[in-house]
């Protein structure tokens, strides 16, 4: 696991910039940098916000898991909190189940994040109700000035 992480570290550093872009400063005083992920993908949000050069200032997970590797990556040193966290599932998923969010709240949790919830009728998929909550989670990152 402590190999995998070390190659996703080496990846994003070639990835990103060092330092902000002028230009997004520009636009926005405070433009925050917020991953997401949707089923498999939410792995790999959360895995590019805990190594990220940049600082995290919020994750949005749909429907897939924490990463099982979540307990290494707590652990390292170079990890970054996840600041605010909205993890989304739908009530007739039958692959990311109440289980699964449940455990997931508790290891972010855990790992110093404020986590939110949005449990939607609904499947394994994007719905409206979800869009509307990740609509007014990323309205109060941005409202929010560190």
């Amino acid at each position: 696991m402590t190999r995998a992480i070390d190659e996703i570290k080496e990846h994003l550093a070639l990835e990103q910039p060092s330092e902000p872009s002028e230009s997004a400063e520009a636009v926005a005083p405070f433009a925050p940098t917020v991953f997401l992920g949707f089923s498999q993908g939410t792995a790999m949000a959360y895995r590019a916000a805990w190594f990220s050069n940049r600082k995290c200032d919020g994750l949005i997970a749909l429907a897939g898991d924490a990463p099982s590797e979540v307990e290494d990556a707590s652990r390292a040193e170079s990890v970054q909190t996840i600041p605010r966290v909205l993890i989304g599932r739908g009530v007739n998923d039958t692959w990311y189940d109440g289980h699964k969010l449940e455990r997931d709240v508790a290891r972010v949790t855990a790992m110093g994040s404020s986590v939110e919830t949005c449990v939607f009728d609904g499947g394994h998929e994007w719905t409206d109700v979800f869009r509307s909550a990740a609509s007014v989670f990323l309205k109060n990152l941005a409202g929010s000035n560190p």
